[in-house]
């Protein structure tokens, strides 16, 4: 964790709005950690980012921006529901559109 922690204080001073990513999103602890050693908001990630994940993550305080691929949460509905839990915690709700392409494009 040091590297993304000076890498994250070396940048402080250009705004950055969130980082993605930081570091491995799979220990909650350690993101815990890193998101009270870090003055710009943490984004939480498209890839492991379910709503029980993100109530978790929420609820730690580990992440202050939901950023999710709709088809990897489990579709509108979930997604709403997730919508609706960055909501209740006061988290920043980005507009992102992620499109995915299957096979060949003509």
């Amino acid at each position: 964790m040091p590297p993304a922690l000076e890498i994250v204080h070396a940048t402080e001073e250009y705004g950055i709005f969130w980082q993605e990513d930081p570091i491995k999103l799979e220990g909650f602890g350690e993101l815990q950690r890193y998101a009270g050693r870090s003055n710009t908001r943490v984004a939480g990630s498209a890839n492991p980012g379910t709503l029980p994940w993100y109530r978790e993550m929420f609820g730690r305080g580990a992440i202050d921006v939901p950023n999710f691929d709709v088809a990897r949460v489990g579709g509108l509905a979930e997604a709403h529901g997730l919508a609706h839990l960055a909501m209740a915690y006061d988290r920043t709700m980005p507009l992102i559109l992620m499109f995915c392409v299957i096979g060949d494009m003509p």
